[in-house]
């Protein structure tokens, strides 16, 4: 299943997708951050600035529910409403756009079958965190107000892994464009 997916990234990975997906990408996040209708901003409004546990760090349970607390009944629909169906879309977009730039990137500097090449599955680690991030956020608002720390716990771990695997990713991408950047020996 895995060499299915590095195979099927390395076949769609071509500057123009990773473009496409990076232009994409930057529109969407200008959109979610800085627009009048930002779900992120209207998110904080909601919480009166407690946070957005999508962002938190490694946070606990206690924490979790603060935050859920503070969004209120009107900020936890919005969540399920608004937020976490935008959130449905961006883990693919973001982790596909670091695969195939890991793919291309790695594609340039090393052998066609080098084994690093499979690093460009990282990223599908990262969504997979994201999703299942989003998936327990979604849980422990549907059960409010019971408490599921433990739910809330796995949570904040998933977001850890999210962050972890993202920014590895993007320390392949930078090792990967140095190298292949890198200037060769001088031939004489």
């Amino acid at each position: 299943m895995l060499m299915k997916v590095h195979y099927q990234v390395l076949r769609i990975s071509t500057w123009r997708n990773v473009f496409i997906l990076l232009a994409i990408f930057i529109g969407m996040n200008l959109f979610l951050m800085y627009s009048a209708f930002s779900p992120m901003m209207i998110l904080q409004g909601y919480s009166g600035g407690a946070g957005i546990l999508d962002i938190d760090w490694l946070y606990t349970a206690d924490h979790a529910y603060a935050v859920l607390t503070a969004y209120g009944q009107a900020g936890r629909s919005y969540y399920l409403s608004v937020f976490s169906v935008v959130d449905l879309f961006t883990p693919i977009l973001m982790n596909l756009f670091l695969a195939m730039s890991i793919s291309m990137v790695f594609g340039r500097a090393f052998p066609a079958d080098h084994p690093l090449l499979k690093l460009n599955l990282l990223p599908f680690v990262a969504m997979a965190g994201d999703y299942l991030e989003n998936i327990l956020i979604v849980v422990l608002i549907l059960a409010y107000p019971a408490r599921l720390d433990g739910l809330a716990t796995a949570a904040s771990l998933f977001t850890a892994i999210k962050f972890v695997f993202t920014i590895i990713s993007v320390l392949c991408i930078v090792a990967g464009l140095t190298i292949w950047r890198w200037p060769r020996e001088a031939s004489i």
